[in-house]
């Protein structure tokens, strides 16, 4: 079972099912890999003295560029994982 993922042409099919990386997992992975970041980021980097403002505004950006990536997302996730 442990040399199963080299059995297969790297890239196959097969090789990502033996290997744990696809369906449902790898389907949650993908969507929070492109989640935008907590908004809790931008409290802590105010308590820890940080650029709040920076933080602040690195999360505004990040979410409403996820309201355009994240339907992409969704997208390739069903594709792929089917």
């Amino acid at each position: 079972m442990l040399l199963s993922p080299f059995r297969t042409a790297p890239g196959d099919r097969a090789d990502r099912r033996s290997a744990g990386s696809g369906g449902k997992p790898a389907a949650t992975v993908i969507l929070f890999l492109a989640l935008p970041t907590a908004s809790s980021a931008s409290v802590m980097a105010r308590m820890l003295g940080g650029g709040s403002w920076l933080m602040a505004s690195t999360i505004t950006v990040q979410t409403v560029a996820g309201v355009l990536y994240l339907p992409v997302v969704f997208l390739v996730i069903r594709v792929f994982t089917g």
